[in-house]
């Protein structure tokens, strides 16, 4: 078992009686995390800009055609703005796996400067889909009452600054903390540490209004809304033909995609939380590698979210995987031409 205490950076260097050790733990293991990291950084890099090109492009072949009369259909801007969290996300991606190699938790400053990215971004992320969520909702169970495309784009908009704005309220609770890993050996970690009551309040708050209310507005709306599109599916089936009427499509245009998203996005918050849970709230005191291997276990399945939008985007979405494909021919049509003119 370890001992973890917060302690400044002053005591940290003053401790002569151990020697201090970086991130105590097997070469093969850090390996295998940092792979983990670093492939969810090239796949969401190159995921999140093909989708954004994409996008791009069936939005220029929407322009070209005539306006249509009925409906409207918000899925491009979803879309843009989650591929721009999650690319910077996948970046974020790759700074967290050098942190296997590299020592960089050298104050709390630096502890809290290089966990605000990931925290931002988190948020951001989150009240990025509790929007589409409740678009969706509006949409399919009470259009009269769904705001318009301007309010929806403000709010995403809403979105970014909130993220931006509480990241650096969340990162004041974590701190460098002072790891007896043996009778001659300490090291440095950067974790969370509620020592007061009022950062304990916030620290709850944050993760509740962040996290955990947030998985249970969207796992709730997609249930729901699963079941209303399989009842719809039955009735279509069973021949009634007002189910299909045009007027009412865009109301069900790529639902069925954000709905798998949102439950695929929430499920590995679920192990964030139940780290959470054991280490924040509980105070469980388990060894030094058991912990680090939770805490890595829950980082990799929550930066899996950087490559989850554009996946089920283009398994989802025909027009997206066309516009990627013509656009690959135009440049296989061109290097033809040059390699003709020499």
């Amino acid at each position: 078992m370890t001992n973890v205490v917060d302690i400044n950076k002053s005591n940290i260097t003053n401790d002569t009686t151990k020697q201090y050790i970086f991130l105590p733990i097997d070469i093969a293991t850090k390996t295998g995390f940092f792979l983990f990291y670093g492939l969810f950084f090239l796949l969401g890099m190159t995921g999140n800009i093909l989708l954004l090109i994409a996008v791009r492009k069936v939005q220029a072949e929407k322009r070209r055609r005539p306006r249509q009369a009925l409906g409207r259909s918000l899925t491009l801007v979803f879309l843009s703005n989650l591929a721009i969290c999650n690319f910077l996300w996948s970046i974020s991606s790759l700074l967290n796996g050098l942190r296997r190699y590299i020592d960089m938790f050298t104050s709390d400053w630096a502890c809290m400067g290089l966990l605000l990215a990931p925290y931002s971004l988190s948020f951001i992320n989150t009240f990025n889909l509790v929007i589409i969520a409740f678009e969706r909702y509006f949409a399919i169970f009470h259009p009269t009452k769904l705001p318009s495309s301007s309010t929806i784009k403000k709010l995403l908009l809403l979105a970014w600054f909130s993220g931006i704005v509480i990241s650096p309220g969340a990162v004041q609770t974590v701190k460098i903390v002072y790891i007896d890993y043996s009778p001659t050996q300490y090291t440095l970690g950067c974790r969370q540490v509620v020592d007061t009551i009022m950062k304990n309040i916030f620290a709850t708050l944050t993760f509740l209004l962040t996290f955990h209310i947030p998985n249970i507005i969207m796992i709730t709306i997609a249930i729901k809304t699963m079941e209303f599109l399989k009842k719809r599916r039955k009735k279509v089936m069973d021949g009634n033909p007002g189910f299909l009427d045009k007027a009412h499509a865009w109301r069900f245009k790529d639902t069925r995609m954000f709905m798998v998203i949102f439950i695929t996005f929430a499920l590995p918050y679920t192990v964030q939380t139940i780290h959470v849970i054991l280490i924040g709230i509980l105070k469980l005191h388990i060894s030094y590698y058991n912990s680090y291997i939770l805490a890595n276990i829950s980082g990799v399945v929550g930066y899996s979210n950087c490559i989850l939008v554009p996946a089920l985007s283009f398994a989802s979405n025909r027009g997206f995987r066309k516009a990627i494909m013509k656009i690959c021919k135009q440049r296989d049509a061109k290097r033809q031409e040059q390699y003709s003119i020499q």
